[in-house]
């Protein structure tokens, strides 16, 4: 089984609590991810899992929020 490590870095998540979808670019669906704030903490990840293109996000705060998305596929 191949370990798949991928990053997007400076993902805006736009001012709204709905889930926002944001392509990953993987090869496969990630298992994990993992949020790092460079710039705020009112981005989280969504309840929809991700899928075969796409990472879920949310934010709570009133203008769009910055941050960093680690990715591992199994």
């Amino acid at each position: 089984m191949a370990l798949e490590i991928a990053q997007l870095l400076a993902v805006s998540v736009t001012a709204s609590t709905a889930e926002e979808a944001h392509a990953h670019g993987m090869a496969n669906g990630p298992d994990i991810v993992v949020l790092t704030h460079p710039s705020h903490e009112d981005v989280t990840v969504g309840a929809t899992p991700p899928t075969d293109t796409n990472v879920y996000l949310t934010n709570v705060n009133v203008g769009a929020q910055v941050c960093d998305v680690l990715m591992i596929a199994m």
